[in-house]
């Protein structure tokens, strides 16, 4: 569990609601130095107590938004991200 990301989250994402709860639950997971962290959607769901598919729509508009990368693996498919390879917490600009 990373404190200072969590706290950088709350200080300065723009993002809210549904998006923000699963931006704080990965930076739950994040490593410190790295900012990655590798969660199942499955334990994304359950932490901010959701489904998988609001995880998946939560992680694009964070995507959309700059404050997360998720990395695709094994190509795009219809179900884009069922399987990834770990997600990046941007640096939250000030």
């Amino acid at each position: 569990m990373s404190v200072n990301v969590s706290t950088e989250v709350w200080a300065h994402s723009s993002a809210a609601g549904t998006a923000l709860l699963v931006q704080l639950a990965l930076a739950d997971h994040a490593d410190d130095q790295t900012r990655s962290c590798w969660p199942s959607l499955s334990s994304l769901a359950k932490k901010t107590r959701t489904s998988r598919d609001t995880v998946r729509r939560a992680l694009r508009e964070l995507e959309g938004l700059g404050e997360v990368e998720v990395p695709v693996r094994g190509g795009v498919t219809g179900r884009r991200i069922t399987q990834f390879g770990g997600i990046n917490l941007l640096p939250v600009a000030s």
